[in-house]
């Protein structure tokens, strides 16, 4: 049973090491939503797009089209290929 413990506690630790930043994403448009990067993704219509967890927990997978050059700079630099 300890083992066990331990072995939680050291996936729960590492996964809280290796969290992305929290940061304001921006549309094009200037509305906001706060979250984390969690990967690059390709939507349905075949365009590059991301997906962002969002503090309230839920998932936002927009194209990278929508987000700010900021923003798609940042996506670039962080999820080199």
């Amino acid at each position: 049973m300890k083992k066990k413990l331990l072995i939680i506690a050291l996936l729960v630790a590492t996964s809280i090491c290796f969290a992305e930043e929290v940061r304001t994403w921006t549309r094009k448009n200037g509305v906001t939503v706060e979250g984390t990067l969690v990967k690059k993704t390709t939507t349905k219509s075949g365009e590059e797009g991301v997906t962002i967890q969002k503090t309230d927990g839920t998932y936002w997978s927009p194209p990278l089209r929508v987000l700010s050059e900021a923003d798609q700079a940042y996506i670039k630099s962080t999820l080199k290929e």
